[in-house]
């Protein structure tokens, strides 16, 4: 599920230009199932939510191929966060879309000097690549600068999300500056009713630092469904 426009390739998760987020006029505060107010959109539907009750920004999708690939010109350095939370919730590669997961465990991108060597339980927003798009998701992504740290993660379970929280100030909704990094979902510190969620974040567990050299022997892993299994639940 990739596209290449003169020679280049375009991540799935990159956003494209006419695609467009919802005006933040839809956003109101309502109460939730159990009464307590919350975050909500005008016309809520069930997928606006992810299985922790998060509500997620709305954008919206460019057409697509009969591949499933999204169409028109990217807009570099722009994440759409329906196909990242698409990507890191079934484990997907970030650049085909298609099952990230290798037999010794899962590949994750960052800033080269972004994590020191004794950095344990990384939090990360970037969705897992396969080893074949390993060096193309280097070389695209101004994030990782053509030199990323390249870590084999055994387990990655979900750690929360990164967004924007919100508050009722003098009878309108207002937002607040965001938090510098991902908000876990059991923080005590922030109500997650009042987030709207743009990343979802994982915990990369018994991490293994490997070169981007190295990917290439990898070998693939059974072939994912999309349900969920030890290190993606």
């Amino acid at each position: 599920m990739l596209v290449t426009r003169q020679s280049k390739t375009v991540p799935y998760i990159t956003q494209r230009r006419g695609e467009v987020a919802d005006l933040l006029a839809d956003l109101r505060g309502a109460p939730g199932p159990r009464g307590r107010m919350r975050l909500v959109y005008r016309g809520e539907r069930p997928q606006d939510r992810d299985v922790h009750g998060v509500l997620w920004a709305r954008c919206s999708q460019a057409p697509q191929d009969e591949h499933g690939v999204p169409l028109g010109e990217p807009v570099w350095r722009m994440v759409h966060p329906a196909r990242q939370r698409q990507t890191m919730q079934y484990g997907l590669c970030q650049v085909c879309a298609r099952p990230a997961r290798t037999a010794e465990g899962t590949l994750f991108l960052a800033g080269r000097d972004e994590y020191g060597p004794t950095d344990a339980g990384i939090i990360t927003c970037q969705p897992p690549v396969c080893p074949p798009h390993a060096p193309v998701a280097a070389e695209l992504c101004p994030y990782l600068a053509g030199e990323p740290a390249v870590f084999l993660a055994a387990s990655c379970p979900l750690y929360g999300v990164l967004g924007t929280p919100y508050v009722y100030d003098a009878g309108e909704l207002q937002a607040l500056a965001p938090p510098e990094g991902p908000v876990p979902y059991r923080d005590p510190g922030l109500d997650l009713g009042w987030l709207l969620a743009s990343q979802l974040a994982r915990q990369l567990r018994a991490v293994q630092r490997i070169g981007l050299s190295d990917v290439h022997a990898l070998r693939p892993a059974a072939r994912f469904d999309g349900s969920a299994r030890p290190g993606w639940a």
